[in-house]
């Protein structure tokens, strides 16, 4: 195991998440990192480890980990095209900005876990700065939308 680049090796992961596996043969390179970590290019997009019965909730979100360190990981929820939190308009120009062909784009929502007032959890998207990923060339970047309707912290 270890920090191997070479292709179709796994890799353990032990982070807040658990312990799981991630394979290097699924490597997204991200060139300028995610905001705040220009330094971390090499990724891997996982469902979300060590589910139970009482969380099948996370089966809709991805863990997007990094494979340089094992302590940077994001939870990320898919976004569908067309989808109600970011206008149809932008998300084309977002990707015709980027040279992504629509059919082979992923766009993903970091995602944070917070305790509202009432004591309950609730999730809350970053859609200010999607993800967006080409899946045919294993690269993205994080996209800043500069539209101010955009939420960076949109509780859902």
């Amino acid at each position: 195991m270890g920090t191997a680049i070479l292709n179709k090796e796994l890799k353990t992961i032990t982070n807040r998440f658990g312990t799981f596996e991630a394979s290097t043969d699924k490597t997204i390179t991200l060139p300028h990192g995610i905001i705040g970590l220009p330094d971390y290019k090499r990724f891997c997009l996982i469902n979300v480890p060590n589910v139970q019965i009482k969380h099948e909730y996370l089966k809709a979100f991805k863990l997007l980990q990094c494979l340089d360190a094992q302590e940077i990981a994001f939870l990320m929820l898919p976004l569908a095209i067309p989808t109600p939190w970011i206008l149809e308009d932008d998300i084309m120009g977002m990707l015709h900005h980027l040279a992504i062909p629509a059919k082979q784009a992923l766009i993903l929502l970091v995602t944070s876990i917070q305790r509202q007032n009432t004591g309950k959890l609730a999730f809350a998207v970053n859609v200010k700065a999607p993800i967006v990923l080409d899946s045919i060339k294993a690269t993205g970047v994080q996209y800043v939308l500069t539209s101010p309707e955009y939420l960076t912290n949109l509780v859902l």
